[in-house]
């Protein structure tokens, strides 16, 4: 009985303890002025600030841009081409030149007004065979 009431006590002097410590707290708290933030004097991150290299513009008269074709599929009911690593079909824009056909020889481009034909990988290949063909072949000794 004795020991009951020793823990009880011992219980409600806890309690009034964290009551005390929290009035305590609440009242010597401490006051810090309100934050605000300028960031009018630094720098953009997302500013480009490499310096322009001369000569470089966006003009498409110095032809297209560097596409290669990896591969064509040209049987189907969409013709896809795999062009820089995309998949692309005709009406696709990749990097700023349009898709107007694909076929089995190779892909089509608009590039500002001019056409131009990138040849697929099969072209390619049979083109430089008939080269080393025509040199005797590439193993000859």
């Amino acid at each position: 009985m004795i020991r009951r009431l020793i823990l009880t006590l011992l219980f409600l002097a806890g309690i009034a303890a964290c009551a005390a410590f929290v009035a305590w707290a609440q009242e010597s708290s401490i006051t810090r002025p309100p934050v605000q933030y300028r960031a009018s004097d630094l720098r953009d991150p997302f500013d480009n600030n490499l310096p322009k290299k001369a000569g470089v513009t966006g003009d498409t008269k110095s032809g297209p841009p560097a596409l290669t074709v990896s591969g064509v599929l040209w049987g189907g009911s969409i013709p896809q081409a795999i062009i820089n690593d995309k998949v692309v079909k005709v009406g696709d824009k990749i990097e700023k030149a349009e898709v107007i056909s694909i076929s089995k020889e190779g892909v089509s481009v608009l590039y500002g007004e001019q056409e131009y034909t990138i040849n697929s990988p099969a072209v390619t290949a049979v083109k430089e065979t008939k080269k080393d063909e025509a040199k005797g072949g590439k193993d000859e000794k």
